[in-house]
């Protein structure tokens, strides 16, 4: 079996689904199982194409992003062209509908029957939508985006979900039968995670900390880790880290000093994952107080798992595919989304409770364990590789 791993996004990038990715192509070498990856960098255009783009269309946005959209299929479908006749491949698997729909063309045009498996991380179009409020759901860019997406899934041989949420999107949105969709939760390696443990943090933080490790986008609720950070009266000696960038830094910076912690938050950028781990070790808690945004809510966060897989207590919104990892109270926390009272008091009770702190925290590891390893899952996507290659 040969497998083309394809997406239009960089490999890696500090996101979920980079590590995803990262996790299939170990699980193939593993199993010895013959692949190629063709991901953003080896078709993103050169920032003098995209600046030239750019000018071309001032004035005119929303035709920009139409015509970049137009222009990345048309990459993408000359790259898998050039993949298809330069090898042979069992199946073509996605990690996104634009590479996914591009695929589909580019086979279709070439008469070719290979099957092409997609996995949906989350909605792409929701997703688009969220991050250009001032653009109408109604506008030509958003029916554009909705019909790729839309004709990526009715098209793909069969579809992975990362958890019922996106299933739900696909089947009630989209419309597409619930026959043709598998849930399989994302997963780590707590092997893997064991080994990255054993060095020491190159970041020198005091405890007792939390860690938010979290993009600085809305629908991650960074603001509302903060917000629950002012409310430990009883605990002041609490700091908390916060691993990741974004557009809202400046705003989440000025919320902390408002609030009266800026002196007990420390913002450290996007660093390497590993580092996270570490931190994630040693930390208190780790917070996932993600937020529904514009039709996006939070799949199977990667980094709860792995901070489960490290021993340490996740606390995460009742949301999505969280709500479906998490069993509160036992191996993890789960209050309600956008409600920092609710997130303090937890806080305050491990703070108290150390046996509680323990328990919690060894039984997310076991849960990892049993259930979210990456060969048990990796067992699952070769399942549906097997069902999609039989005669």
């Amino acid at each position: 079996m040969k497998v083309l791993i394809f997406t239009q996004y960089p490999i890696p990038h500090g996101g979920g689904m980079s590590a995803h990715v990262a996790d299939l192509i170990e699980s193939f070498q593993t199993d010895g199982i013959d692949f190629r990856l063709i991901e953003g960098k080896s078709i993103a255009r050169s920032t003098v194409c995209r600046f030239y783009s750019r000018f071309k269309y001032v004035g005119r946005y929303e035709l920009y992003l139409i015509r970049s959209l137009d222009s990345t299929v048309e990459r993408l479908k000359q790259v898998i062209a050039g993949a298809l006749r330069e090898d042979c491949f069992d199946l073509i698997h996605c990690h996104d509908p634009v590479a996914s729909y591009a695929a589909q063309q580019a086979l279709a045009e070439r008469g070719l029957k290979i099957p092409v498996i997609q996995t949906v991380h989350g909605p792409m179009t929701y997703e688009f939508k969220m991050g250009r409020p001032g653009i109408s759901k109604h506008s030509d860019i958003i029916k554009k985006f909705w019909e790729i997406e839309r004709e990526s899934y009715q098209q793909a041989t069969r579809i992975i979900a990362v958890d019922t949420g996106q299933q739900k999107i696909v089947t009630d949105d989209f419309k597409i039968s619930s026959d043709k969709v598998t849930v399989i939760f994302n997963c780590v390696s707590y092997q893997s995670i064991a080994s990255v443990l054993n060095v020491q943090s190159s970041i020198n933080v005091s405890r007792p900390y939390l860690l938010v490790p979290r993009r600085l986008v809305e629908k991650t609720g960074v603001h509302i880790a903060i917000q629950s950070l002012a409310k430990l009266d009883k605990h002041p000696e609490v700091k908390m880290v916060i691993a990741g960038d974004g557009p809202l830094r400046a705003r989440l910076e000025k919320l902390a000093k408002t609030l009266g912690v800026s002196s007990r938050v420390l913002f450290v950028n996007s660093i390497p994952r590993d580092e996270v781990l570490r931190l994630a070790k040693d930390a208190l808690a780790v917070l996932i107080p993600s937020v529904p945004s514009s039709g996006v809510v939070e799949a199977t966060s990667i980094a709860a798992l792995e901070a489960m897989a490290c021993r340490t207590v996740v606390i995460a919104s009742r949301i999505g595919g969280l709500a479906e990892i998490i069993e509160d109270g036992r191996t993890g926390f789960l209050v309600p989304h956008s409600d920092p009272d609710t997130l303090a008091d937890v806080v305050n009770r491990l703070c108290q409770d150390a046996d509680l702190h323990k328990d919690v925290g060894r039984r997310g590891f076991e849960h990892i364990c049993k259930n979210l390893d990456r060969p048990i899952w990796f067992s699952k996507v070769r399942k549906v590789y097997e069902s999609v290659l039989e005669p």
